[in-house]
């Protein structure tokens, strides 16, 4: 695996290129904008917040219609690494990152550079692979956005199946595939996650914090933290509370 070069590029209404190849992958993070591009057979239309995969070997043509523009970065690189998807959502905004920290690094005199990059290629191959056996969906993303902004309230499954506009079973099937855990049990692990971080960064009670997280008593919450961490409130902070 190496990465051959690293690069931004920004073009206006019109722009367009000819069919051509490479002998490595291309892969691009369209950060304004948007293009068409032919590729294996197929026409795609990629917006902000998209990726697109270019294999070795295979033609592509990319133009731009008269009334749209584009930004982009982009790189290349060697890899025995192959990805279905020729082309998914940055739903997070990671591989843009990443690919903005390559670009920003790509004239860099450091001596381990090369390590440094093959690295950060390892997680751009690594998170386009996470998002594609996602199917590029955020649907667990957004329940837990709603779970978050709502952990005090008493969540059910049925609520997050509405805030997501599927059917409570389509809901459940689809999230459990996505990430392996049931939406109610990703529900409890958030609820400790955040118990956890107020019992280490304040000193409130254990009945103030169980209101905090959607519990409805410092019993079920102390229960609970023993069940997920193996220790209690007490052992977390270190004293015991009068």
């Amino acid at each position: 695996m190496k990465l051959l070069y690293t690069g931004y590029h920004e073009c206006g209404s019109g722009w367009a290129m000819r069919p051509h190849s490479h002998a490595h992958h291309e892969m691009i993070v369209i950060v304004r904008g948007g293009m068409g591009v032919e590729l294996c057979g197929r026409t795609l239309r990629a917006r902000a917040g998209d990726v697109l995969l270019y294999p070795a070997k295979e033609g592509h043509r990319e133009s731009i219609d008269p009334f749209n523009e584009l930004a982009g970065y982009f790189i290349g690189f060697t890899s025995g690494w192959n990805a279905a998807p020729l082309h998914l959502k940055d739903s997070r905004g990671r591989i843009g990152m990443l690919f903005e920290w390559l670009y920003s690094e790509r004239d860099s005199y450091y001596g381990g550079i090369d390590r440094w990059n093959i690295s950060m290629l390892n997680l751009v191959l690594e998170e386009y692979l996470r998002l594609s056996e996602a199917g590029g969906s955020n649907l667990v993303e957004e329940a837990r956005r709603y779970i978050r902004r709502n952990i005090a309230e008493a969540l059910s499954l049925d609520a997050l199946a509405k805030n997501a506009s599927l059917s409570k079973y389509h809901f459940l099937r689809e999230y459990e595939r996505i990430c392996g855990l049931t939406p109610m049990a990703d529900v409890r692990r958030i609820r400790m996650q955040q118990a956890r971080n107020h019992i280490l960064s304040t000193n409130e009670p254990l009945k103030v914090i169980a209101a905090r997280v959607g519990l409805a008593s410092e019993n079920h919450l102390s229960r609970l933290l023993k069940e997920t961490f193996g220790s209690g409130a007490r052992q977390m902070r270190g004293y015991k509370q009068p």
